[in-house]
């Protein structure tokens, strides 16, 4: 077949082809309004918690690039369209969407993560405090033990001293 030439469609394949197209639209139209009201659902949840919102954009991300997989098939293999395909397509999609929700941290687990992570949090500032103290305790004993100790240095200025005292002696004798 040369490259302008179109095949030879009756008008019945057409209509059948326009139906499945037509399918297709409502069936991806009523996804993205599901997806809509499932993130609308998510965010308010998720803005509700005061939990930071990176579970959201990690499933926002996988089902986009899932939709958008989709859809990019749809649009490059067109010309093979059938019933069979496009249900072995949602199919496949379905069972991406399941296998994201398996994986997915539930609101339960993250809490109780967020909650570790405080805890963790509040115990190392303890310890961070506590070892602080344990340091400037150290730093005030070396302190006053370098006050208590004679050092040699003070045991020559006392000699030196008392020298003075009897060359004074002695000479005012």
């Amino acid at each position: 077949m040369a490259k302008g030439d179109m095949p030879n469609i009756s008008d019945q394949d057409l209509g059948s082809i326009m139906t499945r197209v037509h399918h297709l639209e409502r069936g991806l139209a009523s996804l993205s309004q599901d997806m809509r009201d499932g993130f609308a659902n998510v965010t308010k949840q998720i803005e509700g918690s005061r939990q930071p919102p990176y579970q959201l954009w990690g499933i926002m991300v996988t089902v986009m690039i899932g939709l958008a997989s989709f859809v990019w098939w749809v649009v490059t293999d067109r010309q093979n369209t059938s019933a069979e395909q496009t249900a072995n397509a949602l199919k496949h999609v379905s069972e991406l969407i399941r296998d994201i929700d398996q994986n997915m941290v539930s609101q339960k687990e993250f809490t109780l993560t967020t909650e570790r992570g405080r805890e963790y949090r509040v115990q190392v500032a303890e310890n961070i405090a506590t070892m602080r103290a344990d340091l400037q305790r150290q730093i005030d004993e070396i302190k006053k033990a370098q006050g208590d100790t004679y050092t040699v240095r003070d045991a020559i200025m006392e000699i030196k001293s008392r020298q003075r005292e009897l060359e004074e002696t002695i000479l005012n004798r």
